[in-house]
């Protein structure tokens, strides 16, 4: 048995909370991957004294708030189940991945030189998109040459729009490049304020891009 409670700072009656809750019966993920079946809910209102004395959530802080307890019984995940998490979980180390080399690769290094890789020599690419619901946009790509050679694109900020082609020497970055790359297409998101959405590819779908990053760069 576990238990997990939502709060709510709207303004209501205790059957419009009540209607808040999840019903008996109903399958819920807690926050840890476990999933359980409501066995109970238990509805109160807590004012604001009692929310800054003795009942304070980080979502409420001292605010008065409706508490929807709700009582479960642990299950078991199927295969299929325990399954989609194992591969929801190894998407997610992707992205984060993904995400952290992007970050690393694109920080300013006085001792980066320029290069570029011929677009007949190109082994894969890893490109990122940043952006909201509304829009996104284009910010770095990192190229992967046949000779093992990293290089970095960025086509420019706002301000300035001068594009960026830079050689990554780390070694241990072009390894993780290597490793990413070697994984194999795919698309993964990574999310914080904003939306970074990722896409690797093999050096065959990697000539028309370059082509268009060209076209783009004064």
């Amino acid at each position: 048995m576990d238990s997990f409670t939502v709060v709510s700072t709207r303004f209501m009656n205790r059957t419009t909370a009540e209607r808040m809750a999840y019903d008996l019966g109903d399958l819920v993920k807690l926050s840890d991957g476990r999933r359980g079946v409501v066995v109970g809910v238990k509805v109160w209102f807590t004012n604001d004294e009692m929310a800054s004395s003795v009942c304070w959530h980080p979502e409420t802080h001292d605010e008065a708030h409706w508490d929807l307890k709700h009582t479960v019984a642990v299950v078991e995940p199927t295969a299929e189940e325990a399954a989609e998490d194992a591969a929801k979980e190894a998407e997610l180390r992707d992205a984060a991945e993904l995400h952290e080399v992007m970050q690393a690769a694109g920080r300013p290094r006085e001792s980066r030189r320029t290069s570029r890789i011929p677009v007949s020599e190109i082994a894969g690419k890893i490109e990122m998109r940043y952006g909201s619901y509304a829009s996104s946009h284009q910010s770095g790509s990192l190229y992967l040459g046949r000779d093992d050679r990293v290089v970095y694109y960025h086509p420019g900020h706002y301000d300035d729009y001068i594009p960026t082609w830079a050689e990554i020497t780390d070694p241990d970055l072009v390894e993780r490049v290597k490793a990413l790359v070697a994984a194999g297409p795919r698309e993964r998101t990574w999310t914080d304020q904003l939306f970074y959405d990722y896409t690797v590819e093999d050096g065959g779908g990697a000539e028309e891009d370059e082509e268009d990053e060209e076209s783009r760069a004064p």
